[in-house]
C-alpha cells in the first residue's frame, strides 16, 4: 500500500504591507513612458504605493550585494483602472532566485493598484531605480535580518491555517499518484491575505517549485484561495509565500501513514 510522506516546509516568508518599509533603502521613479494623463496617473499611483514596493525589494533583496537595482515595470490601464498584465523586467540579465522572486513580488503588487482617473488603454512603462541608503547610519540589512522581520510577522498564524488544511493539499497530491502517475518535487505557492482574512491572487511561485504537474497545482491554488486567515489589521495586507516538499513511497500496509 502507498502512503504518502507529506512534509509541510518550516520556512514561511510573510511580507507585511501597508506598514512602513524598513530603513535603509529608497525607490526614484527614473523614467515614465506613457500619455500625458497616463504618465501623471503613474506617477500618483507609485507615490501612494511607494511602500509596498520597497517592502518588496527589502524582503526579497535584503542581503544582495547591488548598491543600485533598476527594473522595467509595464501594463495597461484597464477601464475600470485596473493595471492589466503588470509584468516586472531587469534591464540587464539576472537569473538568481532572489531576483526573481523580486520581479514576482513587484507584479504582484502592481496587479493591485486602481488608478483613480483612468486612462483606459495606455500603455505605460516605468523604470525604477532601488537603492540602499546612503550616508551615516545602519549599514544595510543582512540576509539574517529577513528571518527576524519574518517572525515580527504574524508568520505562525498563517502556518496553523496552512497545517489545519494539510489533508486538503494530500488529498490534490494523492488523486495524481492514484492515476499511476509518478510525482515528487517541491511546490511553492504565494498569496495576498487581505484586510479580512481572504486569500487572494494566489499563484505558483516558479522559483521554489520542482513539480510541476498542472492538476495538483490547480487544485492547491483552488484549495488555498478557499482558506480564511487571520486579519493583518485595519488597512494592511500580507504576501505569503509558503513551500510543500511532496512524496510517496510504498510503505507495509499496517504501517501508520507517514506526515
Amino acid at each position: 500500500m502507498r502512503h504518502l510522506l507529506f512534509s509541510l516546509a518550516a520556512a514561511l516568508a510573510v511580507a507585511a504591507r501597508g506598514a512602513d518599509p524598513p530603513p535603509g533603502a529608497t525607490l526614484s521613479v527614473t523614467r515614465v513612458v506613457g500619455s500625458p494623463a497616463a504618465a501623471d496617473g503613474t506617477r500618483a499611483l507609485l507615490r501612494e504605493h511607494e511602500r509596498e514596493l520597497l517592502a518588496c525589494y527589502q524582503t526579497e533583496l535584503p542581503g544582495d550585494a547591488e548598491p543600485r537595482t533598476v527594473v522595467n515595470l509595464s501594463f495597461t490601464v484597464g477601464g475600470n483602472g485596473s493595471t492589466l498584465a503588470p509584468r516586472a523586467e531587469f534591464p540587464d540579465a539576472r537569473l538568481d532566485d532572489a531576483g526573481f522572486a523580486f520581479l514576482e513580488c513587484l507584479s504582484e503588487r502592481a496587479a493591485g493598484w486602481r488608478f483613480r482617473n483612468p486612462v483606459a488603454g495606455a500603455a505605460v512603462e516605468v523604470e525604477l531605480s532601488f537603492a540602499r541608503g546612503a550616508g551615516p547610519g545602519p549599514a544595510p540589512a543582512p540576509a539574517a535580518s529577513a528571518a527576524t522581520a519574518a517572525r515580527d510577522t504574524p508568520q505562525d498564524e498563517v502556518g496553523q491555517v496552512v497545517r489545519e488544511h494539510a489533508e486538503e493539499i494530500r488529498l490534490c497530491y494523492e488523486r495524481e499518484l492514484a492515476a499511476g502517475r509518478s510525482l515528487e518535487g517541491k511546490v511553492a505557492l504565494r498569496w495576498v491575505v487581505g484586510e479580512d482574512g481572504s486569500a487572494s491572487d494566489v499563484r505558483v511561485h516558479e522559483p521554489g517549485t520542482t513539480l510541476h504537474n498542472r492538476k495538483v497545482l490547480d487544485c492547491m491554488i483552488a484549495r488555498v484561495g478557499a482558506w480564511r486567515f487571520p486579519s493583518p489589521g485595519p488597512g494592511r495586507t500580507l504576501a505569503v509565500t509558503y513551500p510543500w516538499t511532496l512524496s510517496a513511497q510504498r510503505q507495509p500496509a499496517e504501517a501508520p501513514a507517514g506526515r
